[in-house]
């Protein structure tokens, strides 16, 4: 039997950043701490800007594919949080 309500929460797209701290640990690569100390510029940022900001605006990122797909994958939050609004 289907429940009488349907209940609807919607995740502002402005979610923002507001605290963030990358601290490398053992790493591959010479290079891959560099863009550690810039990852603090997208504190402020809405979520859903990461995937275009992180490539814009931290290129150095891009030399250590962990650290920057895992700050890219930050601009899927808001449809996480809608998806897990709408099934529970």
């Amino acid at each position: 039997m289907p429940h009488p309500w349907r209940y609807r929460k919607a995740c502002p797209k402005t979610i923002m950043l507001r605290l963030l701290h990358v601290d490398p640990r053992v790493l591959l690569f010479g290079y891959c701490p560099a863009p550690s100390s810039n990852a603090a510029t997208l504190v402020g940022s809405a979520l859903v800007e990461f995937r275009h900001r992180v490539l814009a605006e931290l290129p150095r990122a891009m030399e250590c594919t962990h650290l920057s797909n895992k700050l890219r994958f930050l601009a899927d939050v808001p449809t996480l949080v809608d998806t897990i609004s709408r099934l529970g």
